[in-house]
């Protein structure tokens, strides 16, 4: 809870000065952002840690099958790195570039999916033929 606390407290900070350096130097006011947002993302990080420390024992007591979660886990660590760089090319004013990001994540989950597709269809194979 400290650390959410000093992150919100340097989030307040990186605002205001974004606020007083956006009227001289966009550039430098933009890469202060960028600063800022790279710090959340360690400090969320530490939070992630604890995350999938219960993940793996979760896994463990469902005996499911360890690529399937690792799968998972990926599409939803690039999903949250996309919305996050997506925002930062928002707020930079290349909303481009933003929407690039996400088409770039959507296909790489779609590609990071195969094995569970493959695996979801000859299941229902196996169903179908065995009816």
């Amino acid at each position: 809870m400290d650390l959410f606390l000093k992150a919100s407290a340097m989030t307040i900070v990186c605002v205001i000065i974004y606020l007083v350096l956006n009227k001289e130097s966009r550039d430098i006011a933009t890469m202060l952002t960028i600063t800022g947002c790279c710090f959340l993302g360690v400090a969320a990080f530490q939070y992630l840690d604890t995350v999938m420390d219960f993940i793996h024992r979760l896994t463990g007591l469902s005996q499911l099958d360890k690529s399937t979660v690792q799968i998972l886990l990926k599409a939803t660590g690039i999903s949250i790195m996309s919305e996050f760089c997506a925002m930062i090319c928002n707020d930079a004013g290349n909303s481009a570039l933003g929407k690039g990001i996400q088409l770039l994540s959507a296909a790489t989950v779609l590609w990071l999916s195969l094995p569970l597709l493959t695996n979801l269809v000859e299941l229902v194979q196996s169903i179908l033929t065995n009816v």
